[in-house]
């Protein structure tokens, strides 16, 4: 009987306070108070760990938000003397250049203030899908493409076959999923080489197909490669990867209901991205 009383009183402790600050008390049985003494050990040293933990991420965040802020001043600096360039005479090639700037200094601005919602907010980024054209879409994508594989002197192969009209996303998420994985291939490219953009619809969902003609994901890229980051991969190493931008997308795609794959390419040797999306 004083053995059943005991176990239930090492049940109750156990279940029924918060583990992480209850103190547990001893028993009149060694074997018992032993193991009791070690899992408060165990709770103590999880308890430090979690608190540890969350310090790094409030420090974290805490940059992020500071470097967001400091980026919107260049960026409103860029967009200003964009527009007013094009308040100038300029050439017809020298405009459609200058509209570019624009256009991505404006783009820039809406991520910084996303990233300074995300880092100030528990609930993060508020998902918002709405009906778009889906030719409207894919123009807006194609042109953002273009103009980030002229910059670094490369060609696109732009692939788009499908039937349905509207797609429901968040736009601006949605974008800039896409966009951050074309840049992540344009940078891995070589000058001179091919980025593919390729949006097929098959069996009520869209595939976005994006290959590069690069060195292609190390054997730990394809495994690890969407996690926050992630930079330790040799074969696509760069001074400007700082492990972001494929998470980024992928959890993008989560929101919508859809999955990321990465791969390489068995025709041009390159790195290979397939996001997979429900119409």
């Amino acid at each position: 009987m004083r053995k059943y009383r005991t176990k239930r009183r090492f049940f109750y402790m156990f279940h029924c306070y918060d583990w992480r600050d209850f103190e547990i008390s001893h028993s009149s049985i060694k074997e018992i108070d032993a193991v009791l003494s070690s899992m408060d050990s165990m709770r103590i040293a999880l308890k430090e760990s979690l608190e540890q933990q969350w310090k790094i991420e409030q420090r974290k965040n805490k940059q992020m938000s500071a470097l967001a802020h400091d980026l919107k001043t260049p960026l409103t600096i860029v967009r200003g003397n964009a527009e007013l360039l094009l308040e100038s005479n300029l050439l017809e090639t020298q405009k459609k250049y200058t509209e570019y700037i624009k256009n991505s200094s404006l783009q820039m601005q809406n991520y910084v203030q996303t990233l300074i919602e995300v880092t100030k907010s528990w609930q993060g980024y508020q998902f918002r899908p709405e009906k778009f054209d889906c030719s409207v879409l894919f123009k807006e994508i194609e042109q953002q493409a273009k103009s980030l594989c002229m910059i670094n002197n490369l060609n696109l192969l732009w692939d788009c076959k499908y039937s349905t009209n509207q797609f429901s996303i968040d736009h601006d998420l949605f974008v800039r999923a896409i966009i951050n994985v074309v840049s992540n291939a344009v940078e891995h490219t070589p000058q001179e080489g091919t980025v593919s953009v390729s949006i097929t619809e098959e069996n009520g969902f869209f595939s976005f197909a994006i290959c590069d003609t690069g060195k292609g994901f190390s054997p730990e890229a394809l495994k690890h490669g969407t996690e926050q980051f992630y930079m330790d991969d040799e074969s696509r190493n760069s001074k400007t990867h700082f492990g972001i931008g494929l998470y980024a997308a992928n959890s993008i795609i989560q929101k919508h209901n859809g999955q990321l794959i990465l791969e390489n390419s068995e025709e041009t040797g390159g790195a290979r991205v397939t996001i997979k999306l429900p119409c």
